[in-house]
């Protein structure tokens, strides 16, 4: 099986987030990585095993195994998209026309902001729906409980209080919102969307 290393990001100075708030968060998505070979590696030992609780040990690590892959992939999307530097929408850019012909750019920020008051941990989705040719939002709880299958994630918004309990109380995540989406490269956002176009 393929074995996942965890990724770099070269992230800027990001005003609201703190450099010990986000070397903390990389830190949890690196151990979403190490979760993930873990899996995989025990399941494939315990299936050449003779452990007599094989079946259910590699069922219950199986059933596990969405929750760590969600988890790497998600944080992979959300620091991918503050790479570099604060960069607008091009509203030339595919995505930039996509999300003009569907209700323009402040209206996505509206929605993105207004679910992130979701109750609970989770991530807001802002995914693209390729089968359709339309936009489509998403409130996951967990990584994997409410993820729309077979859509393609143009923004992944971490609302989980780890994103942002070293600088803000719990009560914090408003203006942590604010200050994600301001640091969001949106040029990233476009090169995926137009990977997804091909």
């Amino acid at each position: 099986m393929h074995e996942y290393t965890a990724k770099t990001f070269d992230l800027p100075e990001i005003e609201g987030i703190s450099k010990a708030q986000l070397d903390a968060h990389i830190k949890l998505y690196e151990g979403y990585v190490k979760h993930v070979n873990t899996i995989q590696q025990s399941t494939m030992s315990l299936h050449s095993s003779d452990n007599p609780n094989k079946d259910y040990m590699m069922k219950e690590l199986w059933r596990r195994y969405g929750f760590e892959f969600n988890g790497m992939r998600n944080h992979e999307y959300y620091f991918g998209a503050i790479e570099g530097s604060p960069t607008s929408l091009n509203p030339e850019s595919k995505l930039g026309k996509k999300i003009a012909e569907w209700g323009g750019f402040e209206e996505v920020i509206n929605i993105i902001k207004f679910m992130s008051g979701t109750r609970g941990s989770g991530w807001v989705m802002f995914v693209y729906d390729k089968v359709v040719d339309q936009f489509n939002f998403a409130w996951v709880d967990e990584h994997q409980i409410g993820m729309l299958s077979d859509t393609q994630i143009i923004l992944a918004l971490d609302c989980w209080e780890h994103a942002y309990m070293i600088d803000h109380d719990t009560t914090g995540r408003g203006a942590y919102v604010e200050s994600y989406l301001n640091a969001v490269n949106w040029s990233v956002c476009e090169k995926w969307f137009e990977e997804v176009m091909k």
